[in-house]
């Protein structure tokens, strides 16, 4: 994380406003982008690591400041990199704006430690609880048909976008590891829950320091008749939308070539957490709808014997397995619960 924060400070990444003089920016100079009004953090029952509050923050301030260089996008790793632009150029009436993204970020984990963006890539998570990443054991136990379609639907139409990836991929000299669906479900997912929205691009883009915030994009009806001289005007005079139900906003300023990131809470007092929405505990929850009169089916099918009351018996392949498995076990509960609930539910 050092090293990132270093990377990230090097890049302008800030969340220091912007100096009003030479002299100011000198004096504010540091070997890490935060520290003025945020910093990494870890809460174990929240989710892990994000970003608590450095100081008394109050709503519409601005507390992080990236520049575009910062930003990972298929459009920075094209000019960067001639032969992914000439294979995106022969492909991209085949390829959506995601699939492009896709191939930008596999393109640079290929490159390992030689890549611009290796010192991000390194900190992403090695893998997801998406519902695109449940297997069919997994995605069964939802139990709900309308779930269960869902979960297969979003399976299948990623493993369509990765076939007709193939080719690209092929052509760039990727490692076999790379072209594996396993690699482009991973790459799917990073982009899936970590992607900030940018106007110019609508796979949208990945914001070193700026993804550890519980960022929120425009909706649809904010984003009509928006326009970059609107948003800037707005950031500079420290306005921001009637976004009140969200935890954080980010917005574009054309002229300095910056995403900004404002506060929308009323008020966040000194080592708050910044992703609370992120906040989740599945064991405890799972627990109290019966887990234990269910993990046994989990045991079973993975052919393992064990105490099933005794969950730090359970072997490290099982755990990214029953972390999902324990999502679709919540989920289902919950919707019983909420049926049980409506007052309308006829049983």
């Amino acid at each position: 994380m050092e090293a990132l924060l270093r990377w990230a400070t090097d890049l302008g990444v800030s969340d220091t406003p912007p100096p009003s003089s030479p002299s100011a920016a000198t004096s504010l100079s540091s070997s890490s982008c935060l520290g003025r009004s945020l910093v990494v953090a870890d809460f174990p029952d929240a989710g892990g690591r994000g970003l608590a509050a450095a100081r008394d923050l109050r709503r519409g301030e601005l507390v992080l400041r990236v520049p575009r260089a910062a930003m990972l996008t298929s459009d920075r790793v094209m000019a960067d990199d001639p032969r992914v632009a000439a294979c995106v150029r022969a492909h991209r009436s085949r390829l959506s704006p995601v699939q492009i993204l896709i191939l930008c970020i596999l393109a640079e984990v290929g490159k390992g430690k030689s890549s611009v963006w290796y010192p991000y890539l390194s900190q992403l998570p090695s893998y997801y609880t998406l519902l695109c990443t449940f297997n069919d054991f997994e995605v069964e136990a939802l139990q709900v048909d309308d779930a269960i379609w869902v979960a297969q639907k979003a399976i299948h139409a990623i493993k369509s976008d990765w076939e007709e990836a193939t080719q690209p991929m092929k052509e760039l000299g990727f490692k076999p590891k790379l072209i594996m669906f396993k690699s482009w479900l991973w790459a799917f997912a990073t982009v899936s829950s970590r992607t900030l929205h940018i106007a110019w691009d609508d796979a949208g883009c990945l914001c070193p320091i700026g993804d550890l915030f519980n960022y929120a994009a425009p909706d649809d009806a904010s984003l009509e008749g928006e326009d970059t001289a609107e948003v800037t005007n707005c950031h500079q005079k420290n306005e921001i939308p009637c976004l009140s139900e969200r935890l954080t906003d980010g917005g574009y300023e054309d002229d300095n070539a910056y995403c900004l990131f404002f506060l929308v809470m009323e008020y966040t007092q000194t080592w708050n957490f910044l992703s609370t929405m992120n906040s989740i505990n599945c064991r405890t929850d799972v627990q109290q709808s019966s887990f234990e009169k269910v993990f046994a089916m989990f045991l079973q099918f993975y052919h393992v014997e064990m105490d099933y009351s005794d969950h730090s018996q359970i072997p490290a392949r099982l755990v990214q397995p029953l972390e999902r498995w324990e999502l679709a076990v919540q989920w289902r509960c919950n919707y019983k619960k909420t049926l049980t609930n409506c007052p309308y539910w006829d049983q």
